[in-house]
């Protein structure tokens, strides 16, 4: 184990033994193992709406096999995806990827929706859950989500919460993420991955806040180390997610400004790794994790 995965898991030491073997595990695997980086392939960011088109560019990746052997080929930390996805292949892929499982599913007035019970995920051998919930409703359901996420603590396994905007045509604030982060950590949640922030805020009268407290966020960096700050000042796992459209050019910008800005890793949207030959995804995808290793 290297010192800086050593420690990231001390920040976890209030946590059951399983929790932070598990978080050891995703820490230990994959390209950036050992870093204290981690890279998601996820399933999860593929919408109903999209999933047609996603796998239309690629009939391959209709078959489970080819999913996971995309995360390995990629050389992702881990493999998020819905039950039945990782429990068609769990068994022939044993140990080649650590496993987590998307436990629920966001209803079109952002509200929570179970997919599969936490007794059903138990058998999968999964390094961790996911939870979806949307930054503008989330708060509805914080007693759901601290249930959760106690449960899944008892057995050993750790959370990873994950914030969605389910209404695209409202802006969610810098001020909200912040929000979001800080309140999904008093629950308790092991990691958070957030949409990648842009310099917005959710009323002007909190955008005169952060003036006068003059919180530095008019670089990408700085609103990536605000974010980290937000979420136990940096003792807690924050990664990034990007859209599908983000080119290679862009994600390298982003994945450079999240390293300078301390925050721990990226979402892989499977929606774009999907549309590229396994050859050329896998050569992109290392380069691009590179950007970590320094």
């Amino acid at each position: 184990m290297t010192p800086r995965v050593r420690e990231i898991l001390e920040w976890y030491n209030g946590e059951p033994l399983g929790v932070v073997t598990n978080m050891a595990r995703m820490l230990n695997a994959g390209f950036l193992g050992g870093s204290g980086k981690l890279a998601f392939l996820s399933e999860s960011m593929v919408s109903q709406q999209a999933s047609f088109k996603t796998y239309s560019t690629n009939k391959n990746y209709h078959d489970p096999v080819q999913r996971y052997k995309l995360a390995c080929e990629l050389g992702a930390n881990a493999y998020i995806a819905p039950l039945g996805t990782l429990q068609s292949q769990a068994r022939d892929f044993a140990g080649e990827v650590p496993l987590i499982v998307e436990m629920n599913q966001l209803s079109v007035e952002g509200r929570y929706q179970e997919l599969v019970s936490f007794s059903s995920v138990k058998d999968t051998g999964c390094v961790a859950i996911q939870l979806n919930l949307d930054i503008f409703e989330y708060k509805n359901d914080l007693s759901l989500v601290s249930q959760v996420i106690s449960e899944a603590k008892s057995q050993g396994v750790p959370t990873l919460v994950r914030g969605v905007l389910v209404k695209s045509d409202v802006i969610a604030g810098l001020d909200m993420f912040a929000d979001f982060a800080h309140t999904v950590c008093e629950l308790g949640a092991h990691i958070i991955s957030l949409p990648y922030p842009e310099l917005e805020f959710s009323s002007e009268a909190k955008q005169k806040q952060y003036r006068q407290l003059q919180v530095k966020v008019n670089k990408d960096f700085d609103r990536i180390k605000h974010l980290a700050e937000s979420a136990f000042n940096g003792k807690r796992l924050i990664v990034f997610q990007f859209q599908a459209h983000t080119s290679v050019n862009d994600q390298s910008h982003c994945w450079k400004e999240i390293a300078r800005g301390g925050g721990f890793g990226t979402m892989l949207n499977s929606e774009f790794w999907y549309q590229l030959a396994a050859e050329e995804a896998s050569a992109k995808a290392k380069e691009l994790m590179s950007l970590f290793k320094f």
